[in-house]
């Protein structure tokens, strides 16, 4: 047949035959770190705060969208911003990434606290700006519900990130 990574030209009517041998050697070890999966983390109370989180600021965004007002534009900028950090939070402790990126003097607990606690306040701002621009609305003017259901869906997020804080505060 040939040399690995060279590929032979079949003749006309002949099969193109490839022959592929895998060997399971167990002395081989993995020549850097190793991303592992941490699944458990999705079933702690951090793992679903964060889901929750997630899925409330989905449900922001699409009761929010469009913009029309620009308290809404503050609260949609919130919501994006927190969950684009959200998922990569997620994302992080799926993948174990704290035992990976060991840099000296960084606390990941730390740096994670003071992200769930700016997010909490900017929630909370974002949160009653939201309620406040659209209450003072119309009741009949069109997307009045939506940005309302919006603005308590923010509510529960602001509770849901709070909720993470305090938990994360109490591991400190």
């Amino acid at each position: 047949m040939g040399d690995a990574g060279v590929t032979q030209i079949p003749k006309a009517n002949q099969p193109h035959l490839t022959t592929v041998t895998i060997k399971n050697d167990p002395t081989i070890q993995p020549a850097g770190p190793v991303v592992v999966l941490n699944v458990n983390y999705i079933s702690s109370w951090h793992g679903l705060l964060k889901g929750l989180q997630l899925l409330f600021a989905i449900i922001c965004m699409a009761c929010a969208s469009p913009a029309t007002h620009p308290g809404t534009s503050w609260f949609l900028c919130v919501v994006v911003i927190t969950f684009i950090f959200t998922l990569l939070w997620l994302s992080f402790h799926f993948l174990s990434m704290e035992t990976l990126l060991v840099a000296p003097n960084v606390n990941w607990l730390r740096v994670e606290f003071y992200y769930v606690l700016f997010a909490t306040l900017f929630y909370i701002t974002g949160m009653i700006t939201q309620l406040v621009v659209w209450s003072k609305a119309d009741a009949q003017k069109y997307f009045a519900s939506s940005n309302l259901a919006a603005g308590s869906f923010g509510f529960f997020n602001t509770l849901a990130y709070g909720a993470e804080t305090l938990l994360i505060f109490l591991e400190l």
